[in-house]
């Protein structure tokens, strides 16, 4: 299992670089940045990499067992209904025809070299971007193929049109789509460069950029960008870049066009103002930038966010940014765990009391929709401050282990802990909700026995429930301001002997120490995953999944009106899941992934890696 932080910038980090040396421009492979406008948000750029050929076969391969697994078919049976009137016929006619339109284009040449995507947000619609370089042969094939969609696209509604000119030295098909706001996609070919566009003047601002023949810069130019580049470690495989001044102002500029759209025909605009002060509480980072690079079988990068230090006074900042450290990451981790994940999350009660406040202050009758809000709680004899808030710290801790005694449905022991900010109270409130538990299936003439267990600390018990009790025997419990809770009593007591002092940590494991980031000091998130046998789980999950579904298809029935239909996309879906099995083994090439994840001067820093492992053999 691959566990990522919460922060949920950190989100988009796929590995680590270490010890950047700061530059103000991107590496000399990295070209077509030079052909995208300043005020595009999202900005990414990928750059072929000899080092990662062997991957690119990989899922190629994979890919190319969806194609022949007949899947692509079955999505076609659950599209029926809604293609030429439930015609079988005729859908299969058209994804005949579309299969062979699509396949006159070479896609793998196409992106075989450098491949940007990028996106700014206009007024009424976003623009998009995407840009390839490759040989100019490649570029021309390729062209007349997506020009050719453009056309029969064109061709399927009265309102579309394709027009075809030269400029700068380019070929470019613009096709429009009539109507309120009109819709336009422009494919562009100059040289090597092909470029698919959206919006009405994105094109011709490419085509001026590439030329150099406007005084107008491109993002590489920004200052913003410039200072996002300069912190990370030169890229070698991609950049990943999301400007956030950038996108909240877009929107800003969105929003408020429709303000005094609706100002000018008399309609009411407080909630298009309150979303633009939605935006600004929002405002609590600037920028996010992410490099990575490839070495051998190991996928590495650096990512940089930058927070907003007009905000740093703002709940919204302190309930996400200003979290609890942990000080030993390993502190509940023991040597063999297959994965772990330590995150400081957020401060629920903060980020709850600072969207009360929102509502209250900038909606229409918000004082109202809060005491609505807070008499239905009181109707069931809920206060969250109370009840949640005032002991709940929410750091997390989430541990993997080997099980002690297997089940029939296989998998690892998994244990869970949350920090509270007073045990006591935690205490209670667990068992109270296991009294309320019981005292319902005692009701429904069910028993749950709690029953207590020696785990290395005081006050653990086992709810056993008999319907699953052969499967899972939950442990739970509260020890040195942790909530615990455990698939088994063998699991939590492994994590508590850890923390005791009586085991050694993960900290220990060599293939940890080879493969794994082990933090220098306090960091806001930790994670670790032993990846090796992730496809072999997927599939077995997925066997699993579609045996239950063909059982329980077996029983069903098709004599009542209107089933029919239903019943053969439910088989659809159960033959797709079926098929993906064979497919999902073949993803045996990754071994582990980690990530860590601090905050110091203003910076959100994340370094990650992603072990791959050689290839297995297999019949290709």
């Amino acid at each position: 299992m691959v566990h990522l932080s919460t922060h949920w910038i950190a989100l988009l980090v796929l590995g680590w670089a270490p010890n950047p040396t700061p530059t103000a421009k991107l590496p000399s492979q990295f070209t077509l940045g030079q052909a995208v406008p300043k005020d595009c948000w999202l900005y990414l750029h990928y750059v072929p990499n000899e080092e990662r050929e062997w991957l690119k076969e990989e899922w190629r391969e994979i890919f190319a067992e969806v194609t022949k697994s007949g899947i692509l078919e079955d999505v076609m049976v659950l599209l029926e209904p809604l293609l030429n009137n439930g015609s079988r016929d005729k859908s299969q006619w058209g994804l005949s025809a579309w299969r062979e339109l699509i396949g006159s284009v070479n896609w793998r040449n196409l992106f075989a070299g450098e491949v940007v995507f990028a996106e700014r947000l206009g007024a009424p619609l976003p623009d998009y971007l995407i840009l390839t370089r490759t040989t100019e042969e490649s570029a021309e094939s390729s062209a007349r193929g997506l020009a050719t969609i453009l056309e029969v696209l064109a061709e399927l509604s009265d309102k579309a049109s394709v027009t075809r000119a030269r400029s700068h030295g380019a070929e470019r098909w613009s096709l429009s789509f009539a109507g309120k706001p009109e819709i336009r996609i422009e494919l562009i070919r100059r040289k090597d460069v092909v470029a698919l566009v959206t919006g009405h003047d994105t094109g011709r601002e490419i085509l001026a950029l590439l030329s150099g023949s406007t005084t107008n810069r491109s993002i590489l130019s920004h200052p913003r960008f410039r200072a996002a580049i300069a912190s990370v470690h030169p890229p070698e495989d991609s950049i990943s870049y999301f400007d956030y001044v950038q996108l909240l102002d877009g929107m800003n500029r969105m929003v408020g066009r429709g303000i005094a759209d609706s100002a000018r025909g008399g309609a009411r605009v407080s909630t298009r103002k309150a979303f633009c002060k939605a935006a600004d509480v929002c405002a609590i980072v600037e920028y996010t930038i992410i490099s990575t690079e490839t070495q051998r079988l190991r996928e590495l990068s650096h990512s940089v966010t930058k927070l907003n230090p007009t905000k740093c006074n703002t709940p919204l900042y302190r309930a996400i940014f200003e979290r609890r450290a942990f000080e030993r990451f390993d502190a509940f981790v023991p040597a063999d765990a297959r994965s772990f994940w330590v995150d400081g999350f957020i401060d629920l009660g903060l980020v709850y009391r600072t969207v009360l406040d929102f509502v209250e202050t900038n909606l229409d009758d918000g004082p109202s929709k809060v005491n609505g809000w807070k008499a239905l709680l009181q109707g069931v004899g809920i206060d969250l401050d109370r009840d949640l808030f005032s002991w709940w710290s929410g750091e997390l801790v989430q541990v993997s282990l080997p099980t002690a005694v297997a089940t029939p449905f296989g998998g690892d022991d998994s244990v869970w802990m949350i920090r509270t900010k007073d045990a006591s109270i935690a205490r209670d409130r667990i068992d109270a909700l296991i009294e309320w538990g019981r005292s319902k299936l005692t009701a429904m003439n069910q028993g749950l026995l709690v029953t207590p267990v020696d785990v290395g600390a005081e006050g653990f018990v086992e709810l056993t429930y008999p319907v699953v009790a052969v499967y899972v025997r939950p442990v739970i419990g509260v020890t040195d301001q942790w909530i615990v809770v455990g698939t088994s009593a063998d699991a939590v007591r492994r994590c508590l002997a850890v923390a005791s002092g009586k085991a050694p940590s993960i900290r220990t494991n060599p293939r940890f120490r080879k493969e794994g980031i082990t933090p220098k000091g306090p960091c806001v998130s930790a994670s670790y995953s032993d990846l090796s046998n992730v496809g072999a789980e997927a599939a077995q999950m997925t066997a699993l999944v579609g045996t239950a579904a063909q059982i329980a298809m077996a029983r069903a029935s098709s004599d009542h009106p209107g089933t029919t239909n239903t019943l053969r996309s439910i088989r659809a879906i159960i033959r797709i899941v079926m098929k993906l099995g064979p497919i999902l083994h073949k993803l045996d090439f990754y071994r582990s992934s980690s990530l860590v994840s601090t905050i110091d001067d203003g910076f959100l820093r994340t370094e990650g890696v992603i072990t791959y492992q050689p290839r297995a053999p297999r019949q290709r």
